[in-house]
């Protein structure tokens, strides 16, 4: 095996299965079901190469191209899932006859704000208490706390 085909063969295992974990009833969101399964199978690529090659190019290079191979994976699914182009596609692939007004309703800005307020309540973020506020859990919290370290370790401040 070479240094390209071992990455790639890993790189396909861990997509197939994320494939498979999406499928099943688990209350981890789909980038950290690929954290998962991704992690597990790299760390096994890294131990296949070190007993495979002795040479540290060969497994320098087979490690970068795995996470190279999954953080474009990564990117390609969360950009789909929150893509308002994709989501039209999606939209005019199932539903036929769909006019002008119809769209325009179904992708308003309003409507798109509450979209991503229903995800970000799926995945934990904030809650709807009982008088109808949102209010931000301990895991939006923790997320807003390591924007704003990002931001400023960036300088976008």
């Amino acid at each position: 095996m070479t240094w390209w085909s071992v990455p790639l063969l890993a790189f396909l295992i861990a997509m197939g299965s994320h494939a498979w974990l999406c499928r099943t009833k688990t209350r981890l969101t789909i980038i950290l079901k690929f954290l998962l399964v991704g992690t597990i199978v790299g760390s096994a690529l890294i131990y296949y190469t070190l007993t495979l090659w002795k040479g540290n190019r060969e497994i320098l290079a087979s490690v970068a191209d795995y996470a190279f191979l999954c953080e474009l994976y990564i990117f390609l699914f969360t950009f789909v899932n929150s893509s308002v182009s994709a989501a039209l596609l999606l939209t005019l692939a199932t539903v036929s006859n769909v006019r002008e007004g119809e769209i325009e309703a179904m992708y308003s800005p309003w409507r798109m704000v509450v979209n991503r307020m229903h995800k970000l309540e799926c995945n934990g973020f904030l809650y709807l208490d009982r008088d109808s506020v949102y209010k931000i859990t301990r895991k939006g919290y923790i997320t807003i706390m390591l924007f704003d370290l990002l931001r400023r370790f960036f300088r976008h401040v």
